[in-house]
């Protein structure tokens, strides 16, 4: 057995605003109940760091006056009364939207004017990282390309990070056809940033975790004396209490490293236990 102490430099966190993007066609009232029965996770995340954090609801209709970008009901916060329920709520958008998904013409909408200022007033705030989560089993069809609304993200949070995640496909029938998926407009927009988390043809809801995860836990990676990963028994604590963790590789670098979940903001220790030997 083997002990492994480092000490977590403390890495305050921006406040986070999550926006998601729901396909709200004819097909997708069974994924939104998976994704609405599965919410827990993703907010836990959010909740174990303490985090400040927005969270709002878009869908992929560009033709319904009242959604074209437009929040679906006002956002709700760590201090939102009932707010799994409350977030429940408003990821079930219905399945009567537009069957021509949109929905990089949708983020790109509501992240400009002049909604950005009108009925979304508040949600997106200037000094807090952004992630967005897509949902959807149809690709996108709207005029703009990946690199154009990646682009005008980017600028909108020059200053700030961008997670962007979600679930692509869902099972489809498109994900009959090898790599089919891989190249739609949404998988792409997805790849643009650094940071992301993509479900291809998955209905496995546990990608949200994954996602709340890199949004709230980039920043907490931990050099190690030896790798975590293997067939070793090994356990890990942040200051004295069981922590979730993920092995980095970084390209051309031998030194092991982890990133823990959850993160403390002031800092901390954190012990990495080697129950066998390799």
């Amino acid at each position: 057995r083997a002990v492994d102490t480092q000490q977590i430099a403390p890495a305050p966190r921006n406040p986070i605003d999550v926006l998601f993007v729901i396909d709200d066609s004819g097909s997708m009232g069974p994924e939104q109940a998976n994704l609405a029965a599965n919410l827990e996770s993703f907010l836990e995340v959010f909740r174990s760091n303490q985090a400040d954090f927005h969270l709002g609801v878009i869908t992929t209709d560009m033709i319904a006056e009242n959604r074209k970008g437009r929040l679906v009901a006002p956002f709700v916060t760590q201090d939102t009364p009932s707010l799994t329920q409350a977030f429940q709520a408003m990821v079930n958008v219905g399945s009567n939207g537009s069957s021509d998904e949109q929905a990089l013409a949708a983020i790109s909408a509501a992240t400009s004017e002049p909604l950005l200022s009108s009925v979304n007033q508040g949600f997106i705030r200037p000094s807090a990282d952004l992630a967005i989560v897509l949902l959807g089993d149809e690709d996108d069809g709207s005029a703009l390309t990946p690199d154009q609304v990646a682009t005008q993200v980017k600028f909108l949070k020059s200053s700030a990070a961008v997670t962007v995640g979600g679930f692509a496909g869902l099972g489809g029938l498109d994900c009959l056809f090898p790599g089919v998926v891989e190249n739609w407009k949404i998988s792409r927009f997805i790849k643009a940033f650094p940071t992301n988390v993509e479900g291809v043809c998955t209905r496995d809801m546990s990608v949200l975790r994954s996602i709340a995860g890199q949004a709230q836990n980039r920043r907490c990676i931990v050099p190690l004396k030896w790798p975590v990963d293997g067939d070793s028994g090994v356990r890990v604590f942040v200051n004295g209490a069981p922590a979730s963790y993920v092995q980095l590789y970084q390209e051309g670098d031998a030194t092991p490293q982890v990133e823990v979940s959850p993160c403390p903001p002031q800092g901390g220790e954190l012990t990495v236990i080697y129950d066998s030997c390799w």
